[in-house]
């Protein structure tokens, strides 16, 4: 979702998946640990103004993509397999939330899409809209 603040590698695709989901035509939902990813990664650039870092997470909250926790058993299952695939409990978490809701995960991350070896997994640059 980084992606669709500013330009970068990715940003034309996810801006496309965004629109589609305000005109309805798909569904997004995020752990919620994604709005302090997201915060993190606006505060940390230094080519926005402080007004432009609010504008920008304003914007985000305004696209009110609905956001889940993890069930206490589903945190179990992302420290395990964060364990055994090397990956964050951050990355691990959009993962689980993505068995839970039997859908795919679209990353930017090869490394974390080569660690996971799942098919419902689905790089960026790969997914076709």
């Amino acid at each position: 979702m980084v992606k669709a603040l500013w330009e970068e590698r990715g940003s034309k695709k996810v801006i496309e998946i965004l629109k589609k989901f305000k005109d309805g035509e798909i569904e997004i939902v995020m752990p919620s640990i994604a709005y302090y990813e997201i915060a993190n990664a606006i505060r940390f650039n230094k080519e926005l103004s402080k007004e432009e870092k609010k504008e920008a997470i304003e914007n985000f909250y305004l696209l009110e993509i609905e956001k889940m926790d993890l069930t206490l058993e589903e945190m179990k299952e992302c420290i395990e397999i964060a364990d055994e695939r090397n990956t964050t409990i951050y990355d691990t978490s959009y993962y689980i939330l993505s068995k839970r809701l039997n859908t795919i995960y679209i990353t930017a991350d090869r490394e974390f899409k080569e660690r996971i070896e799942d098919k419902n997994v689905i790089l960026l640059d790969d997914f076709e809209i």
